[in-house]
């Protein structure tokens, strides 16, 4: 597995075993989004960017009289419906060619996706979610621990900014399959699951080079981590075991602080 989340039957007892939900969560900031909607764009410079409300009614009437509004990056296309959540579709060539806005969003919607017809029609298309940049990329830990009979304060800080991006497809076409595939190396090429490992409450360094291919953070997110005291990626241990968290490696950190001109 290369994401938190991969593959598994939509729904997972479905008799229909070509029906699947793909689904990739990385660690990314809202500010990165645009970076990833260029990437999408360079690799399928033919694709539609627009507002996840056009998938969501129960009927065309649900679109409006304002027309299908379509956006340059994934963030343009969220305001349209006041969300965090757009969606990035590659029309087939008959789509493009018949210039129908519905057609160019996939004509059909994703509630009512009941045939390998509707699937197909469909096509190419990620639902992709990420959290606000008005919300704190960071939550607070409470951490307290028994010491010569005193309550010691470890709380420490947790980079938290997940994206997520979800594809309801069929797993016989592939087409699709490799759509998604290259959506994939998209992520991969702004991640990394390369880290160290720290003991919580002295700070100090236990292993350099541990690596976790399920945890995939982007650049943003280390940079974010390195500028900041006290702030981990995640945990190292089994769940309830805070003792070995995950960091950005000492490396990486002194050089992104020494370019921001902080102490080391």
């Amino acid at each position: 597995m290369k994401f938190k989340a991969d593959y598994f039957p939509a729904p997972r007892k479905s008799p229909q075993g070509w029906k699947r939900l793909r689904q990739l969560e990385v660690a990314m900031l809202e500010e990165e989004v645009d970076i990833l909607s260029e990437k999408l764009l360079d690799r399928f410079p033919e694709g539609r960017m627009f507002s996840e409300k056009y998938h969501r009614g129960k009927s065309a009437s649900w679109i409006g009289t304002e027309g299908i509004q379509f956006a340059s990056t994934l963030t343009a296309a969220s305001r349209a419906g006041n969300t965090v959540q757009a969606v990035f579709r590659v029309p087939w060539p008959i789509d493009i060619l018949s210039g129908d806005p519905i057609r160019l969003i996939g004509g059909v919607e994703v509630s009512q996706l009941e045939n390998r017809a509707h699937f197909r029609q469909m096509g190419r298309c990620i639902a992709v979610s990420w959290q606000s940049q008005q919300q704190k990329p960071i939550i607070r830990v409470p951490v307290l621990k028994e010491q010569n009979g005193h309550q010691v304060d470890y709380s420490f800080d947790l980079v938290h900014t997940p994206l997520t991006i979800n594809a309801l497809f069929d797993a016989e076409d592939a087409e699709v399959t490799s759509f998604l595939d290259e959506v994939e190396k998209i992520l991969l090429e702004m991640t990394t699951c390369d880290f160290a490992s720290y003991d919580l409450y002295t700070h100090a360094l236990i292993n350099p080079k541990r690596h976790r291919s399920t945890d995939r953070r982007s650049a943003g997110v280390v940079r974010y981590a390195a500028l900041h005291d006290n702030t981990y990626l995640g945990f190292c241990g089994p769940r309830g075991i805070v003792s070995e968290v995950m960091g950005v490696r000492p490396d990486i950190r002194a050089a992104l602080r020494g370019e921001a001109g902080l102490t080391v």
